[in-house]
């Protein structure tokens, strides 16, 4: 992932339209919407919804706030 996809899904993870993300990054939309579509295939996930709540979940799982069976629990969520 690069840096530039990982500030596009901080932003997304904040609850952000493509619109607002373009205008904080300097970026086009089309260049947001090819971030999403790469993180979304990167990831696995069909959805800016679960492509957000995987960010979520990673943050969380890579700052120990949540144990390694919750983190598998909250990725089942994802899978159903």
């Amino acid at each position: 992932m690069t840096g530039r996809q990982r500030e596009v899904l901080h932003w997304l993870a904040s609850g952000h339209s493509n619109d607002e993300i373009a205008e904080e990054l300097f970026i086009t939309q089309r260049t947001v919407k090819a971030h999403v579509a790469v993180l979304m295939a990167h990831l696995g996930v069909a959805s800016r919804l679960e492509l957000a709540v995987a960010a979520v979940v990673g943050h969380l799982e890579s700052a120990g706030a949540i144990p390694g069976d919750d983190v598998k629990a909250a990725k089942d969520l994802l899978s159903v």
